[in-house]
């Protein structure tokens, strides 16, 4: 949070980011780029990929959605070196 209680998001339009995805049998990590950040009805911060028809939320971050390829990486070995 700043000053006024507003949100400092993670990533800006323009920042590349990197979504695991995939099934029992094989994940790929995904490199997109934040083309959009909305507030939602609900409050919610929803931050939109270009090319990548589903959006992704705070709660996402470190969980199926990286700021970097070395942390995507990681998550996909398991959290292994």
């Amino acid at each position: 949070l700043i000053e006024g209680g507003a949100e400092c998001p993670p990533c800006k339009v323009g920042d590349k980011v990197y979504r695991i995805s995939g099934n029992y049998y094989e994940e790929k990590i995904f490199e997109g780029v934040v083309d959009q950040i909305a507030i939602c009805d609900n409050r919610e911060t929803r931050f939109w990929v270009y090319g990548h028809p589903l959006g992704f939320t705070y709660e996402d971050i470190g969980k199926t959605v990286f700021l970097t390829r070395e942390e995507a990486e990681k998550a996909l070995k398991g959290g292994e070196g």
